[in-house]
């Protein structure tokens, strides 16, 4: 069962989050732009996690089994610069461009602790099967029991534009949970990017 936290946390999110945001633009906005509040992050995708995982999803709100993980990971390798198309030759421009992107909402999921550590910096298609280590079987997205980690299991590839769709997605979604009234409901990621086409 899926543990509820108190209306008291919706508030100060909303309170946190919106300060200052007058609209629906506003939040996409904030939220196409560099997020590294990592609790900020970890309850909007938690709270979107249990929308569509409904009630048989099974995840605890607890930093120490969760992790934020990001997809295109934090820490630059020159397979997540192609990847992710930065071309900048001066080494503070290109770290300052994959940071700008990393950050993003949309760069970012739920992982279990487990699973984060053992892929950290590992291609996309790596991050999402696992792979074999020797004898040992190290765990992807594929194993993990989070609902929108899993939802990235139906792309081929990681890349800028995904980033930057993936976080209209995450803006979109959080108006539905926290805006207005609506009869809209959250849906997974790929489905929202069917529809987009």
């Amino acid at each position: 069962r899926l543990r509820r936290e108190p209306e008291t946390t919706n508030s100060s999110l909303r309170k946190r989050f919106s300060d200052n945001l007058q609209s629906d633009e506003s939040i996409e906005n904030r939220l196409s732009e560099t997020l590294d509040d990592s609790t900020l992050t970890r309850y909007i995708a938690f709270k979107l996690n249990e929308k569509l995982s409904g009630e048989n999803g099974v995840l605890k709100f607890d930093p120490k089994l969760i992790h934020v993980e990001h997809i295109a990971p934090d820490s630059i390798t020159d397979e997540w610069r192609k990847a992710l198309g930065i071309q900048q030759i001066e080494p503070e421009d290109m770290a300052a461009e994959y940071d700008d992107l990393t950050e993003r909402i949309g760069n970012k999921t739920l992982l279990e602790w487990r699973i984060n550590s053992s892929i950290k910096n590992k291609e996309f298609d790596v991050k999402k099967n696992g792979f074999s280590n020797g004898r040992r079987k190290v765990q992807g997205y594929k194993d993990s029991s989070v609902q929108i980690t899993k939802d990235l299991l139906g792309l081929d590839h990681w890349s800028r534009d995904l980033i930057e769709k993936r976080s209209q997605w995450f803006a979109e979604m959080f108006n539905i949970v926290w805006g207005l009234p609506s009869n809209n409901r959250v849906i997974s990621f790929t489905s929202w990017l069917d529809k987009a086409k």
